[in-house]
């Protein structure tokens, strides 16, 4: 997997292209000397600002942007830290692709309407991970042991690093709610209260999985353990 440090360059990357775009937009005379800034009710602009305070609030916004990549970098715990790796870079996306939508509108001056349905559409990312946090976790036993929900592999980890499981019962106040969540220094995949199982890592952490069959999961669990 990518590492959080790789994640944060590449996001990095990302915001200094879009601030170089604005420049070069500017030098191009693509922008105009007042830029819109905020759209009201009506959906048409009603601040302008110059290049120079575009560049300051984009730059905040930007830099706010990087704060979710870059915690993944300083926190310790490893569950906590891949959990805030794909959680981080994922909200940096989606505020890259509001700022280039906000760009696209401002390079017309004002003259275009804010794009509302196109940022209407953005919703769905937020409505999707939420719905991918509540569905049943898939299990999948091979090389490694790797969790996954709707195909899409979200945790793995090497059995050597597994020193013990059990079979618990899930509620969703022990972590602050449904899906996937981390507290008390354990990773859970929880879409609904119910029974699981819980893996103990050398690392001191755990992982627990919602399972509707976890005495069948605990010895499939078991069995590779006992062949690696």
């Amino acid at each position: 997997m990518i590492s959080a440090k790789r994640l944060f360059v590449f996001a990095a990357f990302l915001s200094a292209a879009h601030l170089g775009f604005l420049f070069f937009a500017n030098q191009s005379g693509w922008l105009g000397e007042q830029i819109p800034a905020h759209w009201g009710f009506n959906l048409t602009a009603d601040r302008f600002i110059d290049f120079g305070q575009l560049i300051f609030e984009v730059s905040l916004l930007q830099a706010f942007g990087l704060v979710f990549p870059l915690a993944a970098m300083f926190v310790r715990p490893r569950l906590l830290a891949g959990l805030l790796k794909v959680a981080g870079f994922g909200i940096f996306l989606m505020m890259q692709v509001i700022a280039w939508f906000v760009t696209a509108v401002q390079l017309s001056a004002g003259e275009q309407r804010f794009p509302v349905l196109l940022f209407l559409g953005l919703l769905a990312f937020p409505i999707l991970a939420l719905v991918l946090s509540l569905t049943k976790p898939e299990v999948s036993i091979s090389d490694r042991l790797r969790i996954k929900v709707r195909g899409i592999t979200i945790f793995s980890l090497d059995f050597s690093e597994v020193t013990s499981l059990s079979e618990i019962e899930l509620r969703a106040r022990d972590f602050g709610g449904l899906g996937i969540r981390y507290a008390s220094k354990k990773l859970a995949f929880i879409p609904r209260a119910g029974r699981g199982v819980e893996l103990k890592l050398n690392s001191g952490e755990s992982v627990a999985i919602y399972s509707t069959q976890p005495e069948v999961l605990l010895q499939a669990i078991k069995t590779k353990l006992e062949q690696s």
